[in-house]
């Protein structure tokens, strides 16, 4: 199975100067780009454990627990060089999404 990389929809996003990059089971990633929400092209749909692979994988055991926990976390992440990201993670419908907005 395709497992996207979370840092290549971020340098995309940001390449695309957009402003959120969604994650979502039954959709491909999807980007924020003057306020119009599209999705990427050529990559198939997210499956469960794509998402939950995709979000937790940037997670530290602490995190984890309490996202696990809570069902939603919110955290910051940096790509160094390129920008830094609030992300939103949450449990929707048994599933995991996740919401990564570009902090300029």
């Amino acid at each position: 199975m395709y497992q996207p990389d979370v840092n290549q929809l971020l340098r995309k996003l940001i390449e695309l100067e957009g402003s959120d990059l969604h994650l979502k089971v039954g959709s491909p990633p999807a980007v924020r780009v003057h306020g119009l929400v599209e999705r990427f092209t050529g990559i198939p749909v997210l499956h469960p454990n794509d998402t939950l692979e995709l979000v937790e994988g940037l997670m530290d055991e602490g995190q984890k627990a309490e996202f696990r926990r809570e069902h939603e976390y919110d955290f910051a992440y940096s790509i160094p060089g390129l920008s830094r990201f609030r992300v939103n993670a949450f449990f929707q419908r048994g599933s995991v999404g996740g919401v990564f907005r570009a902090i300029p």
